[in-house]
Formats: C-alpha cells, sequence, structure tokens
C-alpha cells in the first residue's frame, strides 16, 4: 500500500486557460484518459474558473511552442485554531496525530460502508475524508466526485458534534498525467506534447498545507507528435562524427558497429 495523489482541478484550470487566453480549445482526445478528462472540462469548466487560490499564466516560449502552468495554492486552518496532539494506532504502529474537537460532522452515504468526515474550517474551505481501499490516478478524483454527488444522511452511530482524531500527514509526490501528452486541439494546430503534475500536501495540528503544480508543454505543428519520447537508446550501430565551435564541417567521421563495442563484464 502507497499514498497516492491526483488533481483534476489545475488540469481543468489550464485548459480553461489556454481556451480565454490564446483561443485554444475544442480538444480531441486519442485515449481514453483524454475523453474523461475533456468531459469534465465541458461540465465543470465554468466552475473551475470562480474557484479561489487556482491561478495560471502561459508562457510564449516561441511562435511554435508554448508552456500553461495551473497552480492550487491553499493554507488552511482549523475552526478551533491549534488542534490537540493525538495518536491513532495502525497495523500495531502508533502515529502521532491531533483532535478536533468541534466543527466535524459524519455522514452517512448510500453503498459506503465507512461513515465520510466534514470538517469546517476557518476560511469556509471543508476538509472531507472517509476511509476507504486503495486507488490510483484518476480513479482517486471519480471516486471523490461520486461521494460528493451522493444523497447524505446525518450518520445515525455518532453524536451531531463529534470529536476527530485525524493523523499527521505529509507528503510530496509527482502524479503520473503523462496519458494528456497527444492530446490536439480542435480548432487551431496546438498539442500537448509533455504534462507533468507535483503535489505536495501537509495536515497536523495547526491546519493544512496543499500546493498542486500542472504543467503542460504544448507545441504548434503540421504533423503529429504523439507520444514524444523521453529516451533514445543507441542499440544499432551507428555514424558518428565531430564539429568545432559554430563550423558545421564534420570531422573525424566514423560508423561504430557492435565488433568495436566494450562488452560489459
Amino acid at each position: 500500500m502507497a499514498t497516492r495523489a491526483f488533481d483534476v482541478a489545475t488540469i481543468l484550470k489550464a485548459f480553461v486557460t489556454l481556451d480565454k487566453e490564446k483561443g485554444i480549445g475544442e480538444w480531441k482526445s486519442v485515449n481514453d484518459f483524454q475523453e474523461k478528462i475533456f468531459a469534465l472540462l465541458d461540465k465543470y469548466g465554468n466552475q473551475i474558473e470562480e474557484l479561489a487560490d487556482l491561478t495560471c499564466k502561459v508562457e510564449v516560449v516561441s511562435a511554435l511552442e508554448l508552456v500553461v502552468v495551473a497552480i492550487l495554492d491553499k493554507k488552511i486552518k482549523w475552526l478551533e485554531g491549534i488542534a490537540r496532539d493525538s495518536k491513532v494506532i495502525f497495523d500495531d504502529n502508533i502515529f502521532s496525530a491531533f483532535k478536533l474537537d468541534r466543527s466535524c460532522a459524519i455522514f452517512q452515504i448510500s453503498d459506503f460502508c465507512e461513515p465520510l468526515l466534514r470538517i469546517n474550517t476557518q476560511s469556509g474551505d471543508k476538509l472531507w475524508i472517509m476511509m476507504h481501499e486503495e486507488l490510483n490516478g484518476v480513479e482517486l478524483f471519480f471516486q471523490a466526485l461520486s461521494i460528493m454527488e451522493s444523497e447524505k444522511r446525518m450518520h445515525p452511530d455518532y453524536e451531531m458534534s463529534p470529536t476527530a482524531i485525524i493523523p499527521d500527514v505529509k507528503f510530496k509526490l509527482q502524479p503520473d498525467i503523462h496519458l494528456l501528452n497527444g492530446s490536439k486541439s480542435g480548432n487551431t494546430d496546438w498539442q500537448v506534447v509533455k504534462a507533468t503534475q507535483e503535489f505536495e500536501l501537509n495536515i497536523d495540528r495547526r491546519g493544512v498545507q496543499v500546493k498542486v503544480e500542472t504543467r503542460m508543454t504544448l507545441f504548434r505543428c503540421c504533423f503529429d507528435v504523439t507520444p514524444r519520447k523521453e529516451k533514445i537508446v543507441v542499440n544499432k550501430p551507428f555514424i558518428g562524427w565531430f564539429t568545432q565551435g559554430e563550423s558545421l564541417f564534420p570531422l573525424a567521421v566514423f560508423y561504430a558497429d557492435s565488433d568495436s563495442w566494450k562488452k560489459k563484464m
């Protein structure tokens, strides 16, 4: 089991900004992942523009290259200020935790066995937590979306204002969003050639700090660059040569067949 993270909001914010500032839109998907993302863009694009703490900028590298960077940066304080220290036990291990004595509510969701915890904060933001088996990638988002769109009822097994004990959490991950590569704008000749995401989260007795950065590089071209390879392996005989300074004149041209390669011991 391992910690996972995945943010869709910054991905959508990047595409919304490209359309708004550069007129780059009407995206065409080349895989199932992109199809899901663009369906979300059509449905939630307007909502994304209204969200606070979500910024985006487009850098024009050249007439043939753009870089778009969307950032979600939130700092949240608990409604009761600094929470009390506590602990939790999992798999016979003791972990540092904190206790919230108010601002919590617990809901029952149909089709889910575990309770849903909602924590109100000073900023009006809410943190939602549900104990769950491991999920990967975009599955995380769709599960959260499914929970949020489900009917919620106050959980009959818990008090109206229960205490919550939550483990301290800290991680920095790079969720894999490379499947965005190859997506093409339908109304321009721009194409995503590289997509990366960095996700950093810290939850403790003082509150929450979360920062997500989604970065996409786009090329404008009349040829297909899908997918762009990240590595080249020279595993065949090859021709090589040298040049000096700005000169294009080939020096010491050679052809290296395998008889000249050094064998690995």
